[in-house]
């Protein structure tokens, strides 16, 4: 089977995993199910607790990826996220002046967005209009075919146009030590396990340039002190969550990307 992201045949299949030899990456051979991300929930006290906790606490991460988007593209500039689950990051662009439109697949996160007042499409093909600036905060794990993915975002970027990425990194030592316990490694639903070439070659396959990347921790203390103060404000987090959050700063490394069109 050809590797998703450079083309070589030089790949090895371990369960549903099938990894590349040359570019490092991986990726699941089957599919996760599209009712995976459509599904339905009611929209709780609790899940609505759930959301603005989760809004507050990473807060300090949403205003350091927004200077460095300020650098490149001003305000008043349009911005699409793809991917962008309850809108967190979307509404902070707004509030910093961007012009922003979101695309999420689930009807219960683009529910929640509307409630905020912001506009959310259901997939890339709904787009109707190109944008200084796209932002894919780790979602493009999640596309079944990264190559056409790319691809569609390279039309809806105006020329010169700015795309900012986030992807687990699969090469990380982490995910090397942990194995299948790693918290991104989730075949589940992530369909593409990338490394840092990998990454670099998609992106330059479909026309990107001044491809800019590395791996860094996602958060720091900032972010930390940001979640004590919000289950501070919205009461103590379940034991598993609380867990889960330090599993995720202990183990969790992403590739960090910008490139231009």
């Amino acid at each position: 089977m050809e590797c998703v992201l450079c083309g070589s045949s030089n790949t090895r299949t371990r369960s549903s995993v099938v990894g590349c030899n040359e570019c490092g990456s991986a990726f699941t051979s089957t599919a996760p199910p599209t009712s995976y991300y459509e599904e339905q929930y009611a929209i709780t006290q609790q899940s609505v607790d759930d959301t603005e906790h989760r809004r507050l606490f990473r807060f300090p991460e949403q205003i350091r990826w927004l200077r460095l988007i300020e650098r490149e593209c001003p305000p008043l500039s349009t911005l699409l996220d793809v991917g962008c689950d309850k809108g967190y990051f979307l509404d902070q662009a707004r509030r910093h002046g961007y012009d922003v439109l979101g695309v999420e697949p689930s009807r219960a996160a683009r529910s929640y967005c509307e409630r905020v007042g912001l506009t959310v499409l259901p997939n890339l093909a709904s787009v109707s209009k190109v944008f200084d600036i796209v932002t894919m905060w780790h979602s493009l794990e999640h596309f079944t075919d990264p190559n056409q993915a790319i691809e569609n975002i390279y039309k809806l970027l105006k020329k010169p146009g700015h795309l900012f990425v986030r992807v687990p990194d699969y090469t990380c030592i982490w995910r090397r030590l942990t194995g299948e316990r790693w918290i991104w490694y989730q075949p589940q639903n992530h369909y593409v396990h990338f490394s840092p070439d990998g990454l670099k070659t998609l992106l330059a396959r479909h026309g990107f340039r001044s491809i800019v990347l590395h791996s860094q921790r996602p958060n720091d203390w900032r972010t930390n002190l940001s979640f004590s103060l919000a289950s501070a404000c919205f009461g103590r987090r379940p034991l598993k969550k609380t867990v889960g959050r330090f599993y995720e700063q202990l183990t969790g490394v992403e590739i960090s990307c910008v490139a231009k069109c």
